[in-house]
């Protein structure tokens, strides 16, 4: 049995002569009201060696009753393991898919089903029909297919037969003929594939434009870039080319215009794919409230949406970006121009990841500095504030250039996950003396540094631990927002 490439994670099992395939499975679009159900956060406990959940108060809604399990985030069920064997649970703990799973790799974990974006897919590898579980009550069979993607709300799916494509709605009616080298869901519109050429088409398989296009992103703005004849434009959601296949290269509208490439210069357009902005820059950011990042000989200045230079070329650096980030398709880690009214820069930013970082300050939109730039560090925090790192320790000033707090508390170390200087429900991990609690907005501390570890408040709790002897696992416990342990460290 084939597995859909983008979906690799595989699970086999052995039940009453039957074997099963099961998908945790992503798709690009909202489920139904079929699948809604309270989605209030649920947290993983254990007590004496058996899991269980509680609610943010710290009340047990789920008895500590499994042998292990993993946590429903934002889903509606949990992978839970009884006598040795996987099953899963809903959110009041029943066991909605019995414990017939031999092991559920962490790979497959890390995508389950969520209420959002996700079902279960099985499959009798005797029948080959394929079946969707949709968490509480749905199930659909689909018919019998190699393998398939949710593409589009709980109602269409993408389903493979001997290496081609086609749709099918829930009840397994086709709705476009399986005969396509691939075929997917993007920007809400379908896209079908033959002979390395795309194009979309409609829920009834008819075509919007032609599958004539080398390339293609997802619809931005009313609009999606296509690459025809090694050149790129922009169509409509009708299908009409709107802007001609013009440019080298190019990227989606954001804030109004496109990134565009012309020899080796980018520029600005428009919707009529009128140039507001020359090409003459070697790299840019995405427009966003009227301005963008622009590299002019190996500095950074900003323009505003007439293509006029705001912020003179003079910085080495913006964060988090330096000039061998790659702009050149727009997937660089980049924010758009400013936060809250300020951008983090740097000076003395020599090229590549590994070189020494220079120093960060903080500009106003006027490139008027809010923080001088004399600092090892500035990054966007949230709450309107930023953090800032001199020597080894953090501070916070806010949007205003206001010193909230100056650098006060530790670094973390790279491998501590979701403990850098970020708000998360207004709360923000620190560390004072090797330890670990929470500053608020204002810099003061209001869950003091006695933790081992701790994780970012989701929601209204945070996970935290505290170690015992090295021959024994850590504690692990949940505080509120005031620091109150609803659930105490334990095991």
């Amino acid at each position: 049995m084939k597995v859909n490439p983008v979906f690799k994670h595989l699970l086999r099992l052995s039940l009453i002569g039957m074997l099963f395939t099961i998908y945790a499975v992503l798709s690009m679009g909202q489920t139904t009201s079929t699948l809604a159900q309270d989605t209030a956060p649920l947290y993983r406990v254990e007590q004496n060696g058996k899991w269980g959940f509680i609610d943010t108060t710290g009340h047990v809604v789920i008895a500590p009753q499994f042998e292990s399990t993993y946590g429903f985030s934002h889903t509606n069920i949990a992978p839970v393991k009884i006598k040795g064997q996987w099953g899963f649970i809903d959110r009041t703990g029943r066991v909605i898919i019995p414990p017939i799973f031999k092991d559920i790799p962490t790979s497959v974990l890390d995508r389950l089903p969520s209420v959002e974006d996700g079902l279960i897919f099985y499959q009798d590898a005797d029948t080959h029909l394929l079946t969707v579980l949709a968490p509480p009550n749905g199930k659909y069979v689909l018919g019998q297919y190699d393998a398939v993607n949710h593409v589009k709300n709980a109602q269409l799916f993408a389903v493979e037969r001997d290496q081609k494509w086609g749709f099918v709605d829930e009840t397994g009616k086709v709705l476009v003929d399986v005969k396509y080298d691939s075929a997917y869901s993007l920007g809400g519109l379908l896209v079908v594939t033959q002979n390395k050429l795309s194009g979309f088409i409609d829920e009834a398989g008819k075509s919007i434009t032609a599958i004539q296009y080398q390339a293609l992103h997802g619809f931005s703005e009313g609009f999606a870039a296509v690459k025809l004849d090694s050149r790129w434009g922009y169509i409509d959601r009708a299908g009409t080319m709107v802007i001609p296949p013009t440019y080298v290269s190019d990227r989606s509208f954001s804030g109004g215009l496109a990134a565009v490439k012309i020899n080796d210069k980018w520029g600005f357009i428009d919707p009529t794919g009128k140039i507001v902005s020359q090409p003459t820059f070697d790299k840019v950011s995405d427009y966003r409230d009227g301005a963008a990042w622009v590299l002019v000989q190996g500095k950074w200045g900003m323009i505003d949406a007439q293509g006029k230079i705001i912020i003179e070329p003079k910085f080495d650096g913006v964060f988090p970006a330096d000039d061998n980030l790659d702009f050149e398709y727009g997937y660089s880690t980049i924010p758009y121009p400013f936060s809250e009214d300020a951008a983090p820069v740097r000076f003395g930013r020599v090229s590549g990841l590994s070189a020494p970082y220079g120093k960060a300050g903080l500009i106003d939109r006027t490139s008027k500095f809010l923080l001088e730039a004399q600092y090892d560090n500035v990054h966007y925090a949230g709450a309107n504030r930023f953090a800032f790192e001199q020597d080894g320790k953090w501070g916070l000033v806010d949007n205003l250039g206001k010193i909230v707090i100056k650098p006060t508390f530790e670094s973390h170390p790279d491998n501590v996950p979701g403990c850098l200087i970020t708000f998360s429900s207004n709360r923000a991990c620190v560390q004072l003396g090797g330890k670990y609690g929470f500053i608020d907005t204002t810099g003061s501390v209001v869950i003091q540094p006695k933790y081992d570890l701790v994780r970012a408040f989701d929601g209204a709790l945070s996970l935290v631990f505290v170690k015992q002897d090295p021959k024994y696992p850590d504690l692990m416990g949940y505080i509120d927002l005031n620091g109150n342990e609803v659930w105490p460290p334990s095991r």
